[in-house]
């Protein structure tokens, strides 16, 4: 959404604040600033498969760099045991899609007439949830998920994951018969998407950011997340690591950072 940090923190602010349109929205913004030149030392929980997803190497690996590049600037870094299963959040996330999404879908993809098969496929999967469970299981799927991540920050400021299981996707690929992780194959691809528990929990405030260049030579990404309403923690963290890895002067074909780091070393606690 912005090739920097502050980009997207000016993006944020436009979009924040009231809007006599939308009776959800509150106060707050504009109000994240990029100016800071210090983040106080954090709590910071690391999980590189969240419990139960399946990880490329190079995405572990260069989650677990980033994580080490925190532990060196002063923050403590703790490896956290969470269990948030991926077919968990696709059941919880495709009944939610089955009950409201894809009712709303249907008329303007019957208009439409031809639309991709990854769409069809897509209502399919979320009619079959829906017909397996209800609205209210949905919703208390969202509360098991939404439980367990706030359990984390009654321990920790910040937690860091990797914002897709697979190293890169086909831009041109339907995905119709799933995906594979390092020789594990999913179902489904989006079971390979590890931002999908934050749609659910999306009272926490996310921002994605480099961590590396993969085998493929395109960017990995990690997640940082913050507790609610933790927006200026979560932009000032991803400035921190802006500025050590220096994203913004890269182009493709450059190395970001070093991905030569070993899985684990001492400035994380496990």
């Amino acid at each position: 959404m912005g090739r920097t940090v502050a980009d997207v923190a000016l993006l944020t602010n436009v979009l924040s604040g009231l809007h006599a349109g939308d009776a959800a929205s509150i106060p707050g913004g504009p109000h994240i600033r990029t100016d800071s030149e210090a983040t106080p030392r954090l709590r910071v929980a690391l999980s590189v498969d969240l419990g139960g997803y399946a990880v490329d190497a190079d995405v572990a690996r260069h989650t677990r760099r980033i994580a080490e590049l925190l532990a060196a600037a002063g923050h403590t870094v703790e490896e956290v045991n969470l269990q948030i299963r991926h077919d968990d959040v696709h059941r919880t996330a495709f009944t939610h899609f089955g009950n409201i999404l894809g009712p709303a879908m249907q008329e303007p993809v019957s208009r439409a007439g031809d639309v991709s098969a990854y769409t069809r496929r897509f209502l399919e999967d979320a009619a079959t949830q829906a017909r397996r469970n209800t609205l209210y299981d949905s919703i208390e799927g969202e509360h098991r998920i939404q439980q367990l991540l706030a359990d984390v920050f009654t321990r920790f400021d910040l937690l860091i994951c990797p914002t897709s299981a697979v190293a890169a996707l086909d831009a041109a690929g339907d995905y119709l018969d799933g995906v594979s992780v390092d020789g594990t194959h999913l179902e489904h691809y989006w079971q390979a998407h590890m931002t999908l528990p934050f749609n659910i929990a999306n009272r926490l405030p996310v921002l994605a950011v480099p961590s590396g260049i993969s085998r493929f030579g395109i960017p990995t990404g990690v997640q940082l997340i913050g507790s609610p309403f933790a927006e200026q923690l979560v932009f000032s963290v991803g400035l921190e690591i802006e500025r050590a890895e220096r994203w913004d002067l890269k182009h493709p074909g450059t190395e970001l950072g070093n991905t030569s780091q070993p899985e684990s070393s001492e400035g994380v606690t496990k």
